[in-house]
Parts: C-alpha cells; structure tokens; sequence
C-alpha cells in the first residue's frame, strides 16, 4: 500500500512538473484586428530580430487567420531569402468564437550567408470558392551582431542570454525534483531495512539456556550427576567434540578452555560424592573463561 501511495505522488509531482513546464512554454496567440474582408490575416513573430551568429538557430511562428468561407493550404508556405529550414514546420491550430481558424506555423531556419541584416520574405496560397489566391507574409528583419565578450555595452537591445527562469525550468526544476524523489526513495528503503531489522524474530537457544541454568545450579552447590553429564553432553554437542575421553583431548585442536572445562567437569560425572567447593570453583571459573571469549 505504502508503495502505491509514493508511486501516485510521484506520477502527480511528475506530471505536475510537466504541466507547468508545457504552461510556461506554450505558444501565445496574437490579437488580430477586425477583418475588413475574406481575406487571410497574418501575424509573423520571432522571438528576438537580432544577435545572431553564423548557423544560429532562428525560431519563426507564423500566425495565419483562416476567415470562415475559405481554405488555406497548409502545405503552400514558402519562405524566401538567404535561409534554411532545418526541419520540418510544425502546424497547430485555434478555433475561434466567430467561426475563422488560427493556424501557427513553426519554422527553424538557418543562414549560413554573412551579412548584417537578412530579409525574410515569405507566401501562402488560399482559396475562396473556386478562386486560388496568394497571401504574402510581411517582410521580417533579422540582424546579427559580432560575437560578444561578456560585457553588457556591446551588446544591441536588451539582453538575449538565457533567462533565469527559462534556464531553471530547463535543468533547476528537473535536477531538484528527481532528487526529491530520489532522497523519498532512498528514506523508505532505509526506512524498510532499519524496521526490517528490529522485527526480526529472536532465535531463543534453548541449549545455551540450560547451560546458564546448571552453571547457576553447579554456583550453588547442588549438583549431581546427571545434571554434571548433561552439561558435559551439552558442552561436546555444541563444540562439537564427540564421545572422546578427556585424556585424548589433548592434541587435537580444541579450545583449551573448553578442554579444561570438561576435564574439571569429569570428576562431577564418575565420582562417588559431590564436588568440594575448589572443584565447583575450577569448573565455573573455566566457564567464565568460555563465555569471556563469546565462545557461545
């Protein structure tokens, strides 16, 4: 549940991010004035007329009121001067309240020819009834400029740098959001194993609690000698030790606290009476030294 949550808040900031991106770059669509007649109306806008270079990218709409009645041919804009497309227009439209049709014309030209300033000329072919008429564009001025240093007062008009917001909608919002999301994810995954880890089931070693428990017993001094075997039983199938005598343990790679403990332990098994007090202290002091090491 938990997982679906965070992946819808992510799609909305997503998605949200997008819309905001698309509202803030969206085309804005000219007034155009009261039509005197059927015939076409067109508005050509840029961006900036000026401080291109050499190949620069150069962004054109133009916008082009189809009046009701007629039929533009969106397919007959030609554009002339010393420019090239460097790819395909891109057409959208906008039905207006009085019936006529706003049609934008993106187009991204080029020019590779040097010169101070450089025309461009342009035309639209329509029809009214069975008539074919041409649309010409007013002309559109574009200037260049040397390339610049850096320092304001060479530049002509206002500044043509990258805004602020422009560049922030572009890299800040993203590299802000996908680490948003990136910081939520890693906290829950974080979250998940730190929670993982205090649920964990505790393994409850029943052995090693009876061993504890006749280690308090043998403290006491009442031990017998069954209690004295199974402590030695539980001793070897922990260590792993085997019915070998306590003679032979010597030699063989054991802890040599764990052999002594079960050397000190042996009389507890096979004597007739207790251990003394000295031999309950010899085993339980081997046993400290056992659970010192974290042996078990």
């Amino acid at each position: 549940m938990k997982r679906i949550v965070l992946i819808t808040v992510a799609a909305l900031l997503l998605g949200g991010l997008g819309y905001l991106g698309w509202w803030l770059t969206r085309p804005s669509w000219p007034q155009f004035a009261a039509a005197a007649n059927n015939e076409p109306q067109a508005i050509v806008k840029v961006e900036r007329d000026y401080a291109y270079h050499l190949g620069d990218l150069i962004q054109v709409d133009v916008f082009v009121r189809q009046q009701p009645g007629t039929a533009i041919d969106l397919k007959s804009l030609s554009v002339g001067g010393d420019f090239e497309l460097s790819a395909k227009q891109e057409v959208s439209e906008k039905k207006l309240e009085d019936g006529s049709v706003v049609y934008r014309f993106h187009l991204n030209m080029q020019s590779f020819k040097v010169q101070k300033k450089q025309v461009m000329t342009g035309s639209l072919g329509w029809r009214a009834g069975d008539q074919r008429r041409e649309l010409t564009l007013e002309p559109l001025a574009i200037y260049t400029s040397n390339t610049y240093d850096g320092r304001k007062k060479l530049m002509e008009g206002p500044d043509a740098r990258v805004t602020f917001w422009t560049y922030g909608m572009r890299h800040i919002v993203p590299l802000a959001a996908s680490s948003i999301i990136f910081l939520v994810l890693v906290v829950v995954a974080f979250r998940r194993a730190i929670l993982a880890v205090l649920n964990r089931p505790v393994v409850v070693d029943k052995e090693r609690e009876r061993v504890v428990e006749l280690l308090r017993i043998l403290e006491s001094g009442n031990m017998t000698k069954d209690q004295h075997l199974e402590l030695d039983a539980l001793i070897r199938h922990h260590f792993k030790v085997g019915p070998i005598p306590c003679s032979e343990l010597d030699g063989r790679g054991f802890n040599s606290d764990l052999v002594d403990f079960l050397k000190a332990n042996e009389p507890g098994i096979y004597a007739e009476d207790p251990l003394d007090p000295h031999g309950q202290e010899t085993v339980w002091g081997h046993a400290r030294k056992l659970i010192a090491k974290k042996c078990w």
